[in-house]
């Protein structure tokens, strides 16, 4: 894992990581999220992967994060998922 670019945003209470990782197939947002929480030494929880791009035929891949200082800055800025309305009927 190599940081390309590391910037501070004070307003938003984050901190926002660029990085490339070599992986032979494209990595799974959660393993992403596990091994910047270990490199940065914060919680999983407040860590948020938002985008993943890769080259055709390449290994190289550049990673888009934030990581928030609090759980609650967090849920203050990120959209939150909405729950799918269970069928009354089917028609």
């Amino acid at each position: 894992m190599k940081i390309q670019e590391e910037f501070r945003n004070e307003i938003l209470k984050r901190q926002e990581v660029i990085f490339s990782i070599e992986h032979s197939s494209t990595p799974v947002f959660s393993m992403l999220q596990e091994k910047l929480a270990m490199h940065f030494k914060v919680g999983e929880d407040v860590v948020v992967v938002k985008g993943v791009n890769g080259c055709f035929g390449s290994s190289s891949f550049d990673v888009r994060a934030f990581i928030y200082d609090s759980l609650e800055d967090k849920h203050r800025m990120e959209p939150r998922m909405r729950k799918k309305k269970k069928a009354e009927g089917t028609k």
